[in-house]
């Protein structure tokens, strides 16, 4: 991140952990009022395609996320609550944008309709039951824009699907534990 100044103020480098993770982030506490500039280096020789996204906190309107556990057949539920000054946002339009690491990318609608796991219709959280999702760790971006403005939030979910066959002679018995 480069300030207003031109003055780097935070970097992630090749082969740091915040490199190997899955959503990396740069935090800077009291930011200058100003124009900020994002700085990406491909350090590889081939082409690549980065989603990034940016965020200011300490803004009146928030947006807050939780991603559940994947169920065992793929499936993920999503909720994000829209608020400004504390107040819940109603007629927001809220999307989640799943990209998997093996290249496996959808955009869902998060609605504030008291049927989709998001609580009471009209609460300021909206929410959907993406998927079926294929195994995979998956970077998961929240979009809500209302007129008070757009935020952005992030989240990460891995589903690993699995099968258990086990042979069984006629008149076996089975148990299984974990």
């Amino acid at each position: 991140m480069i300030d207003p100044t031109g003055v780097v103020t935070g970097t992630v480098s090749v082969g740091s952990a915040a490199a190997a993770a899955a959503i990396r982030s740069i935090n800077v506490a009291n930011p200058a009022v100003g124009t900020w500039t994002l700085q990406l280096v491909n350090q590889d020789t081939v082409p690549s395609t980065i989603p990034i996204s940016a965020s200011v906190t300490g803004s009146a309107f928030t947006l807050s996320i939780t991603l559940g556990q994947p169920t065992t057949n793929g499936q993920v539920q999503i909720t994000a609550a829209v608020a400004n000054s504390g107040l819940p946002v109603t007629r927001a339009t809220v999307t989640a944008q799943l990209m998997g690491t093996g290249g496996a990318s959808t955009v869902v609608t998060l609605p504030d309709d008291g049927q989709s796991g998001d609580g009471l219709p009209g609460d300021g959280v909206y929410g959907v039951l993406a998927g079926p999702l294929t195994p995979d760790s998956y970077a998961v971006v929240v979009t809500a824009t209302s007129p008070q403005g757009t935020r952005i939030a992030v989240g990460s979910l891995t589903y690993a699907a699995f099968q258990v066959f086990l042979p069984v002679a006629p008149d076996a018995v089975v148990a299984s534990g974990w």
